[in-house]
């Protein structure tokens, strides 16, 4: 596999797990602190993913060389990353909140 593969495909998965957990901690927040407070935690959360998005690419043999752009390994992925995060976060969060109204 290209390195420049490699890195994105950690980047897509990573931002899918970090959305899944960002869905999680809204629903189990909710009530409890204010949106602001969540959405703060939330791209907390989102951030030390890509951060580990690096590390792991780094673990996986991906060396700033190997690409054809070695800003590709701390940038490439980036808005692939946000996408999915942001997708996955909504989706999960709006699938485990209540409905505001009585069924």
């Amino acid at each position: 596999m290209k390195p420049g593969s490699k890195v994105y495909y950690i980047r897509s998965a990573l931002g899918c797990l970090a959305g899944a957990l960002c869905g999680l901690l809204t629903s189990s927040l909710h009530g409890l602190l204010p949106f602001q407070a969540i959405d703060a935690v939330s791209v907390l959360v989102a951030a030390i993913a890509y951060y580990l998005s690096v590390l792991l690419s780094r673990a996986a043999g991906v060396r700033a060389e190997d690409l054809n752009n070695p800003r590709y390994l701390k940038r490439g992925g980036l808005f692939t990353f946000i996408l999915l995060w942001l997708m996955v976060w909504s989706l999960v969060s709006s699938l485990l909140v209540p409905l505001p109204w009585p069924p």
